[in-house]
């Protein structure tokens, strides 16, 4: 047999290794019982968090002959997060795809009942949709082979179990970490100077969440179908109209701002399209202090964490400082901090990862 070679690269005590164009970044880590562990049931920051996170940048795929999968896509300085998230969940694989991103897949069947039954009853938007149907297909999957004979397939069903599908979280945000799973995701914080007649007046940071209008199911008629045959399902169709609409107004109302709509005309090769989207934006210091409270019990975990930080820094001076165009006043201040700050940040850490409320 011709013998294929592998190229090894280890990187930051990591393990890479080429593969259809995608490089699979792994570590030596040897899998034992895939059970899950009780301190993952029990550790409600992480199963939220890690809910959000999907809902913001996450697929829950559901390919009609196959078993679902679920990929959640991460910016390519977020490498480090993406392997912690798989380590301390033992389960998927972590890839650099071409492009600007890295994209952390969870496949078999136990895994993926490992991350459904983890985020079943916190998610809060409309993919709750597509974690119905997960649930489902692996809940019939369970019922059609019980007295399949097959050793594989038998295997695979000593680790998992039928899961009674729980509702959308309609919780407080500030009670759980979902929000800042989303906001790691799609959040953005930016920092801009307000001249007057050309000259420096004030400094004004702000923060912004933005999320499409509508989720749109693909095959809609097809699911319905599927779901109100299901044979675990039960009143499985009365949520299918859902949008962000209810999310958003909360999240505005948790940093006691207003909701906007928003209408953009994209070119699509020789088209456009129309794109409406909520967005909230939080620009006075008063609301942009409640943002810090949530997220100093509810922390980010990606590298926006670091941009976050500095955002709140010069959030902190202004409201002990004041507002001053003056040397050493708070427009020299954050003028330093953007040197290092969103798209030119060169400067990367990853300490939040070894101890913090999720994997405590």
């Amino acid at each position: 047999k011709k013998k294929i070679k592998i190229n090894w690269i280890k990187i930051n005590n990591l393990l890479m290794k080429n593969n259809n164009n995608k490089i699979l970044i792994t570590e030596r880590v040897i899998k034992e019982d895939n059970k899950i562990e009780d301190k993952l049931l029990n550790n409600i920051n992480l199963r939220s968090y890690l809910a959000g996170l999907i809902e913001g940048d996450g697929t829950i795929s559901i390919p009609k002959d196959r078993n679902p999968s679920i990929s959640i896509v991460f910016n390519n300085n977020d490498k480090e997060l993406a392997v912690y998230l798989s380590q301390i969940l033992n389960c998927g694989n972590v890839y650099k795809s071409k492009g600007n991103y890295i994209n952390w897949v969870i496949q078999d069947l136990e895994n993926v009942y490992k991350i459904l039954v983890l985020i079943n009853g916190y998610m809060r938007t409309p993919k709750y949709y597509y974690l119905k149907y997960a649930i489902n297909k692996l809940n019939n999957y369970i019922i059609n082979n019980n007295n399949n004979n097959n050793i594989k397939i038998k295997s695979i069903l000593k680790k998992i179990d039928i899961i009674e599908i729980k509702p959308l979280d309609k919780s407080e945000l500030n009670t759980n970490a979902w929000l800042a799973g989303m906001l790691d995701a799609d959040a953005n914080f930016s920092i801009n100077f307000e001249k007057k007649n050309g000259k420096p007046k004030r400094v004004k940071p702000y923060f912004r969440l933005e999320l499409k209008q509508n989720y749109n199911i693909d095959n809609n008629i097809t699911l319905t179908n599927y779901l109100s045959n299901s044979k675990v399902s039960k009143d499985i169709d009365n949520e299918l109209n859902l949008n962000y609409l209810n999310i958003m107004t909360k999240i505005a109302k948790l940093f006691n701002t207003s909701l906007n709509t928003r209408e953009r005309n994209l070119k699509l090769k020789n088209d456009y399209k129309i794109y409406y989207s909520y967005l909230i934006m939080v620009n006075n210091i008063t609301n942009n202090l409640k943002v810090i409270n949530y997220l100093d019990n509810y922390p980010l975990l990606s590298s926006k964490r670091l941009n976050y930080l500095d955002w709140a820094s010069v959030i902190l001076f202004i409201n002990k400082n004041g507002q001053s165009v003056l040397p050493n006043g708070s427009w020299d201040y954050a003028k330093n901090i953007i040197k290092d700050f969103n798209s030119i940040r060169t400067t990367f850490t990853w300490d939040h990862l070894n101890n913090n409320i999720y994997n405590n």
